[in-house]
C-alpha cells in the first residue's frame, strides 16, 4: 500500500483481492496475515478500508477451484511431455497449487477490498 499511495489521486480508490486468517485461527502462512494485522497494516500505510466483500467457501467456489486445478494439472502434463527435463518443476507447481487451493477451502477468508487514502 505504501508503494501505491503516492500514485493514488486524492479521491482515488484501490481495489485489492486478498485473503486473511481469522484472528482466532491457529493456522499460519508466511504470506497471509491475520485480520487484525491486515487492518493494522492498512492504517499504518495511511489508507482506510471503505468497503469489502468477503467470499465464503461455498459449493460454487469449490467447484470453480476444482475446474481451475484440473486445467493446471492438464497443462502441466502437456508441458511435461514437451519439456521432460522440467518434469520436477511442473510436478512441484501442481503440488504447490493443490496446497494453495486446500488453504482456500477452510483456512483463510478471501475478500475484495476497496481502499482509499485517509482524509487528513
Amino acid at each position: 500500500m505504501t508503494t501505491l499511495l503516492p500514485h493514488l489521486k486524492l479521491n482515488g480508490i484501490i481495489i485489492v483481492d486478498d485473503a486473511y486468517i481469522d484472528d482466532s485461527s491457529t493456522f499460519t502462512h508466511p504470506l497471509i496475515v491475520k485480520h487484525s494485522e491486515l487492518l493494522s497494516q492498512l492504517q499504518q500505510a495511511g489508507v482506510m478500508l471503505i468497503d469489502k466483500m468477503e467470499v465464503n467457501t461455498s459449493e460454487e467456489v469449490a467447484e470453480e477451484h476444482g475446474k481451475e486445478f484440473d486445467y493446471i494439472q492438464r497443462r502441466c502434463k502437456e508441458l511435461i511431455v514437451k519439456y521432460p527435463d522440467k518434469t520436477q518443476l511442473f510436478e512441484d507447481y501442481v503440488k504447490n497449487q493443490r496446497y494453495e487451493y486446500d488453504i482456500f477451502k477452510d483456512k483463510v477468508i478471501c475478500l475484495t477490498m476497496v481502499i482509499k487514502r485517509n482524509q487528513k
